[in-house]
């Protein structure tokens, strides 16, 4: 190869290669050095911003998932569930349970139902007031444990990952109700609130992360509020599914429960509005799956009196839904489990 044809190569443009890569390594240097520069004045100026603590950018409509996050003392921040419940309260237990704390290693004759849903299969706080426990109370078998693993404001994006949890303690069955919470109007759905929090997590590691966050943060207020579902009923049917799929495998037994509530529906946009949809979809995942099914949003329509507002049960629908249950369902369910 000639002199010219060596000299042509090394060439683009009449400029030298190696002069392109000196500048491209020049510009990387100083981007990194005022990167560099910009995060250690952040730093030393004292500069923090923590994404999670930020508000919805309609202050007059509440998200109420950082309540919980952020305010609820009977929870904690979980990367995952978004909050869980804080182990050894007055509400719940070292495992994060309400009721009796399960054996690591699970005794032969134990039968272990699992009941996972929102603040209605939880109970109210200190008071104690639960159809779990009332359940529990029914079935009245010492090998028997009927284990409350509600947590309030979950959703079924929240309940699957809860269950998956659980599996550890090898429950022989479990009781499935949600579809409240999926229902309620927020800026972004729990999908992408996990997203976000992923994202978060990384960048908010450099001052210059959290700055960048912040402006989002900003950008995104700015925009205004566009309500959209916690869970799209497409994406509620999903997780139903996916705890059946998994029970299935695991050969759990499993019933699905409607979420019940009572009044009027109103006429704007609000989680009841929405909340026959949801209702629609787990009757639809039962049927479509051959799944056990107990209709308690019928059981309980327009019946005020077993509840304290219009989602919740009083001490009395509690109770009422624990003899349902163990009348039309568990008692006949435990008897087989016992059998095999």
């Amino acid at each position: 190869m000639s002199t010219g044809t060596i000299t042509a190569a090394r060439r683009r443009g009449g400029r030298p290669l190696g002069t392109w890569g000196g500048r491209l390594a020049l510009i990387i240097a100083s981007v990194l050095l005022t990167f560099g520069a910009a995060e250690g004045i952040l730093r030393l100026v004292g500069y923090s911003y923590v994404p999670m603590k930020i508000e919805v950018a309609n202050r007059s409509l509440t998200d109420f998932r950082y309540h919980h996050i952020l305010a609820d003392d009977h929870h904690e921040f979980d990367a995952e569930l978004f909050w869980r419940p804080r182990a050894s309260t007055s509400v719940f237990n070292s495992q994060g349970y309400r009721g009796k704390e399960l054996s690591e290693q699970k005794p032969p004759n134990a039968i272990r139902i699992l009941a996972v849903g929102d603040s209605n299969t939880l109970g109210w706080f200190e008071e104690g007031l639960n159809w779990p426990q009332y359940l529990e109370q029914l079935l009245d078998q010492p090998e028997v444990t009927v284990t409350n693993a509600g947590v309030w404001g979950y959703s079924s994006h929240q309940g699957l990952a809860r269950f998956k949890r659980a599996l550890r303690f090898e429950p022989d069955a479990v009781i499935i109700s949600f579809g409240g919470n999926d229902a309620h109007g927020v800026n972004i759905s729990d999908w992408e609130f996990a997203r976000r929090r992923a994202r978060e997590s990384v960048y908010s590691r450099l001052r210059l992360g959290q700055l960048w966050l912040a402006a989002a943060e900003g950008r995104r207020a700015k925009q205004g509020l566009v309500l959209v579902p916690r869970v799209s009923v497409e994406r509620y049917e999903a997780h139903l599914e996916a705890m059946l799929d998994i029970a299935e495998r695991r050969g759990i037994e499993v019933l699905l429960l409607t979420r019940p509530y009572v009044g009027p529906l109103p006429p704007w946009n609000s989680w009841k509005r929405q909340a026959p949809q949801y209702h629609a979809a787990t009757v639809h995942v039962a049927t479509a799956h051959s799944a056990p099914l107990i209709d308690v949003f019928a059981e309980f329509r327009d019946q005020d009196r077993y509840f304290r507002d219009e989602s919740h049960f009083n001490d009395e629908g509690h109770h009422r839904m624990a003899r349902m249950l163990y009348d039309r369902h568990v008692r006949a369910l435990v008897e087989r489990l016992r059998r095999h």
